[in-house]
């Protein structure tokens, strides 16, 4: 009997859609603000079935947030609606001259200041009744001084600029109050409440959009569950825009640190999923319906937490995702060293991604070291002898499963710049996705048109 062939596996093509798109001569990365986000959210939770929490919307969140803003709110009406209106916006705005300072709404000689025109104007008016030596407000003026200064202020014959100006501030000011949602540590307190309420087994996602409601910011994503805080994504972000293991010791966080052991890339820096400026809002977003679509099945059995223990001694995690989040990586060398760590076995491995070379560690060799670290505990050494033995079973899966996801993500790659054919552009695919993602949020653009960001 003649043994049956296996048919032969189609090559794969791009949609209609993904190709019209690689066609553009130009194409142009966009930020997904977070006015865009209740939309997104609302249809990935109902096609997928699943949770995601947008900062700022529980009741711990709103409670939080209105607790910032309920004093600016007070201070600019007490501004607003003081008998000395002007002698207390200048008194709050004033600036030296040739100084300035990271005041939005400066009366200063700056360019960056609406009054440079008419700062020099201003000055004889000011001089020297309510000026110091270095050109500042005078600080502490009591009752009759402010009345003196407003009377001064609105007597001026640019009283009616003054004013615009004035209601300006004020508009900015008040859509600025509205905008704020949370910072970082009020953020880690919502996620603790979130955890709180959460069953055993359910896992949640959350989007932390650095304390904004409406506008474009670092956005940053993560799974909860209820015994642990989950960073999928890393961005070598500012410290002051990212929540990272210094805010929460021993969050699994999916970054190559611990596997690079020697860097010789052109730039020096560590490779990550997101290479771009823009595209941190639809990175986070399709991590986080993938990882949690289908009962968190990308999540379960294709990811693994991975205890570590850093240079200081610490106890760490790294969170290696699945291969098929990968898809949307804007970097062939973060994914080749995710890959390469967990397919080889040896101690170390050298990867080269063309000029640029790595020694990295493998995840095999990492779990090992925990085992014998002199910190370990026995709960540690128990996590890394159960991953160290499902570790073979799990590589084959996993390489399975990442070169499916390769087949889809190369036909997105090496399309060129039009502005500049000889140098190909980076991944296409969460580009391409970017605009997918606005165009879902397009009936959020329609009902935000009167609320424009700050």
């Amino acid at each position: 009997m003649l043994s049956q062939q296996k048919p032969e596996e189609k090559p794969q093509s791009l949609s209609a859609n993904k190709q019209a798109f690689m066609d553009l001569p130009f194409k142009q990365s966009e930020y997904v603000a977070a006015r865009n986000l209740p939309t997104l959210i609302n249809h990935y939770s109902k096609k997928h079935n699943i949770k995601i929490i947008m900062n700022g919307t529980t009741a711990v969140g709103k409670e939080l947030s209105k607790q910032t803003q309920e004093p600016l709110q007070k201070d600019l009406d007490n501004i607003e609606n003081s008998e000395f209106k002007y002698a207390e916006f200048f008194l709050l705005h004033w600036h030296a001259k040739g100084k300035f300072s990271e005041d939005p709404y400066p009366i200063g000689s700056m360019y960056s200041s609406d009054f440079w025109r008419i700062y020099d104007d201003l000055l004889p008016h000011l001089k020297p009744s309510f000026l110091d030596h270095e050109g500042w407000m005078l600080k502490g003026l009591d009752h009759s001084q402010k009345e003196e200064l407003n009377t001064v202020i609105s007597k001026l014959e640019c009283k009616e600029f003054i004013d615009e100006r004035i209601a300006n501030t004020f508009e900015r000011q008040k859509r600025k109050i509205d905008d704020i949602c949370l910072d970082r540590y009020q953020a880690i307190a919502e996620m603790k409440f979130i955890q709180s309420k959460l069953p055993t087994d359910k896992l949640v996602g959350y989007i932390f959009t650095n304390n904004t409601k409406y506008s474009s910011q670092h956005f940053e994503v993560f799974i909860l569950s209820q015994s642990q805080i989950y960073k999928p994504v890393w961005w070598n972000a500012e410290d002051y825009l990212c929540i990272s293991v210094n805010e929460l010791p021993q969050m699994p966080v999916a970054w190559v640190k611990p596997l690079v052991i020697e860097n010789h890339s052109a730039e020096g820096k560590l490779p990550k999923a997101q290479t771009q400026n823009k595209e941190c809002g639809t990175l986070g977003i399709l991590y986080l319906k993938e990882l949690l679509r289908d009962n968190a099945k990308q999540f379960k059995e294709f990811s693994l937490s991975v205890p570590y223990y850093d240079y200081l001694g610490n106890l760490q995690y790294l969170f290696l995702p699945s291969p098929q989040v990968l898809r949307y990586s804007q970097s062939s060398v973060f994914n080749k060293v995710l890959k390469t760590s967990l397919d080889q076995t040896d101690e170390y491995i050298e990867l080269t991604h063309k000029r640029d070379k790595y020694i990295l560690r493998t995840l095999q060799d990492l779990l090992k070291a925990t085992i014998k670290h002199p910190k370990a505990s026995p709960i540690v050494i128990k996590q890394a002898e159960e991953l160290l033995s499902k570790l073979p079973k799990f590589r084959v899966a996993w390489l399975e499963e990442f070169e499916k996801m390769e087949k889809k993500r190369v036909l997105m790659e090496g399309t060129p710049i039009a502005m500049d054919q000889k140098k190909p552009i980076h991944n296409m695919y969460l580009m391409y996705k970017t605009h997918h993602l606005h165009k879902l949020a397009e009936p959020e653009n329609k009902e935000e048109e009167t609320k424009p960001a700050p």
